[in-house]
């Protein structure tokens, strides 16, 4: 029986390489900045998979290896913008709890007045029902976040 390829091979050996990493930590690699270390070499090598699956030329089995480990690991860009509202979210609940009042937008800090835009296009898509599953992890984050008072407008 012949083997598969090299590069193939090494493709699922790679997959199985990011799969470990993800049942340890719990999320896909992204670079850390440290050439060399494990993190950037397997968000690399994710890398390299990914655009591997866009041209076709990635093996089912290692497509079916980063599936069962995270099954949106093929779209990084979706991943980056969740990452950025997670981050958001965050900044935004630890920012409400440490200063006892919602953000207001047109506070003197570039900070506040960020928080205060992100938290009114959440409550934006909210009311318009987009993103349910945002509005639903901001409620159990922040139980109240939309009730909160904002910038008052005028009628």
């Amino acid at each position: 029986m012949p083997s598969a390829p090299a590069n193939r091979r090494s493709y699922l050996e790679s997959a199985q390489h990011i799969a470990a990493y993800v049942q340890r930590t719990g999320s896909l690699p992204a670079s850390d900045g440290h050439s060399g270390s494990e993190t950037d070499r397997l968000a690399r090598a994710l890398n390299v998979l990914r655009h591997q699956k866009r041209r076709g030329r990635l093996t089912d089995e290692a497509i079916q290896v980063l599936d069962a480990a995270f099954p949106a690991w093929s779209d990084g860009t979706t991943l980056k913008i969740e990452r950025q509202w997670q981050a958001r979210a965050t900044e935004f609940i630890e920012w409400v709890t440490k200063n006892g009042r919602r953000p207001h937008h047109s506070s003197a800090d570039p900070t506040e007045r960020a928080l205060s835009s992100w938290i009114t296009r959440q409550r934006r898509h909210a009311a318009k029902g987009q993103y349910p599953a945002r509005i639903q992890e901001l409620n159990a984050r922040m139980p109240g976040w939309d009730r909160t008072p904002g910038p008052r407008s005028s009628s």
